[in-house]
């Protein structure tokens, strides 16, 4: 007995099954991405315009958009921008394990820094995140709850990066979703929605400090960046206006953290990501201060202001 699937062919002899997929099987699934159940995909879709892996709207723009950032991503085109990727490829190729760390973080004679410096450069960010950061990060709350952690608020962000001007908007979201070993979905899909939720209301509050004089047309311009890491998948997507009452979420750039020196050479793809988020940070930077000059009056525009975009929005709901 056989029964036909859109996707896969399920084959009973005997007392066994057996299960055949398509090649087509392979593109509809997204594992350790970014997730939602359906039910949550119907709900939102009035609201969002997808373009990720998991989640594809029929908006052409925002389709186009995401087959951009997909062709980005398998050219480098980040990294190939800032004139690296040759030389991230060089040293991911160095095969000696046990000199791989030496060579590193060596740090030659010739160097500038004096000798405190050098201890400092050989110090890297991580460990002292993991070190310093992430243990005061967990006593966060205890002392309110009585010392007990299962009180403490979980809707707080892993990570949060903000601009460093003067709307201080949350520009940064990250998320750690699940540990190495298995994914945990429902924690997935709580961090993919506290995502969405914590990137809107950041550009909701930009809209409110850029609400008098500033052009429409810039402010749809203005991004925010969230990274969401599931098991050592690393996913980079913007969020950004749409029109009056949605907004578009694009996947910018994927990552595989590897797992073993022999997998080495995909950090080029980590550095992609990174790399990418660099630029756009910079190009958010020149944004605000066009926003700036608006404001003041030092940059002329022609489409309506934020404040009547936002206004329209209001009477029409």
């Amino acid at each position: 007995m056989f029964i036909l699937f859109q996707n896969q062919l399920k084959l009973t002899y005997g007392t066994k099954q057996y299960c055949i997929k398509t090649p087509f099987n392979a593109l509809e699934n997204s594992p350790h991405r970014p997730k939602m159940t359906n039910s949550l995909k119907q709900s939102l879709e009035e609201y969002f315009s997808f373009a990720t892996s998991s989640i594809i709207t029929t908006d052409p723009t925002t389709t186009a958009c995401y087959h951009d950032q997909r062709s980005a991503q398998r050219k480098n085109k980040s990294l190939t921008a800032s004139d690296v990727l040759q030389h991230v490829v060089s040293i991911l190729k160095i095969n000696d394990s046990s000199e791989y760390l030496k060579q590193l973080w060596s740090s030659s004679d010739e160097c500038t820094l004096d000798k405190e410096g050098k201890k400092c450069w050989k110090r890297s960010i991580i460990s002292l995140r993991i070190s310093f950061i992430i243990p005061a990060m967990k006593d966060i709350f205890v002392q309110d709850n009585d010392f007990n952690m299962i009180k403490t608020p979980r809707r707080y962000m892993d990570t949060l990066g903000k601009m460093t001007s003067l709307s201080e908007i949350e520009a940064v979201i990250v998320e750690a979703s699940s540990g190495c070993v298995s994914e945990n979905v429902g924690h997935s899909i709580e961090d993919t929605l506290k995502s969405l939720e914590c990137a809107t209301a950041s550009l909701t509050k930009a809209a409110h400090k850029y609400n008098i004089h500033q052009s429409k047309q810039t402010f749809k311009n203005l991004k925010t960046f969230s990274i969401q890491l599931i098991k050592n998948d690393l996913t980079l997507s913007s969020t950004y206006v749409n029109d009056q009452f949605s907004w578009t979420r694009v996947e910018l750039r994927t990552a595989a953290i590897p797992m073993k020196w022999d997998e080495r050479l995909n950090m080029v793809a980590v550095f992609e990501l990174l790399t990418c988020l660099l630029y756009e940070l910079r190009n958010a930077k020149d944004i605000e201060r066009l926003l700036n000059g608006e404001h003041i009056g030092i940059a002329e525009f022609n489409s309506e202001t934020v404040e009547e975009f936002m206004k329209k929005r209001s009477m029409t709901n």
